[in-house]
């Protein structure tokens, strides 16, 4: 299947998997047959008659096994229907959470943010509550255990780290998000080159990412606390000149 779909577990490949599960099974069908297949289960685009000439094709030069069937049909055809009940149970999942999201003051501003969705959103409002009851974004930082500490014993000084003393599914779900984000915002893809390249105390790929989330928690901090709109310029301010002298495009 894999050579015939992308993805292994898209509409058609599951059509195909549950109703024809073995080579065999495709091998007695034409490639009308296939084609009325896909259209029985609503699926009208990307597949005709070439496609499902090439399926049938690549099932009758197939060295799958040919017997004991039976049971092994049943596992597959069970799995997929219970992958399908978990998809779509995750899909109202996300629905209400959409839902219940949007309902937040000031998740418009926040969804503003280029990379930052309403799942992520969730995710980090749902561990950190009501932002208002916090004075300022070292709480926050404090809350999800990014505050840096030393690890140092006696006259040795170690590296420093951050201290991982909160709660760690906040901390994830900032991770996940700055990953996000460095891919999709161009702010933080330009922080996050500054500070893997400056002069002075250069962070390595993970460092950075780390740093970071703080940077995140302080812009939505910033957002909720002022009641302001994302302002790119205003999230660089202070930064600009040393983008510049590094030839980073601001």
């Amino acid at each position: 299947m894999r050579t015939i779909f992308s993805d292994i577990v898209c509409k058609s490949s599951l059509v195909i998997l549950h109703s024809l599960s073995f080579p065999a099974d495709i091998c007695n069908k034409s490639p009308k047959d296939i084609v009325d297949l896909f259209r029985a289960a609503n699926i009208k685009q990307g597949i005709g008659l070439k496609k499902a000439t090439e399926i049938i094709y690549l099932s009758q030069n197939s060295i799958g096994l040919s017997y004991g069937n039976n049971v092994a049909k049943f596992e597959i055809v069970s799995l997929i229907d219970t992958y399908r009940f978990l998809m779509d149970r995750l899909e109202k999942i996300n629905i209400e959470i959409q839902r219940v999201t949007e309902m937040i003051p000031y998740y418009n501003k926040l969804n503003a943010i280029d990379g930052l969705g309403t799942v992520t959103i969730s995710n980090i409002i749902s561990q950190i509550g009501d932002i208002s009851n916090f004075n300022s974004p070292k709480q926050l930082i404090k809350l999800a255990g990014l505050s840096l500490k030393e690890n140092s014993s006696g006259k040795h000084k170690g590296v420093t780290t951050i201290s991982k003393r909160g709660r760690s599914k906040l901390r994830a779900a900032l991770y996940v998000a700055v990953i996000t984000l460095v891919v999709n915002n161009d702010e933080f893809k330009l922080l996050h080159k500054y500070y893997k390249t400056r002069p002075v105390n250069p962070l390595t790929g993970k460092q950075s990412l780390i740093a970071l989330c703080g940077k995140l928690l302080k812009l939505i901090f910033g957002i909720v606390k002022h009641n302001e709109e994302y302002n790119p310029n205003k999230f660089l301010e202070g930064i600009k000149p040393k983008l510049i002298e590094l030839k980073i495009a601001a």
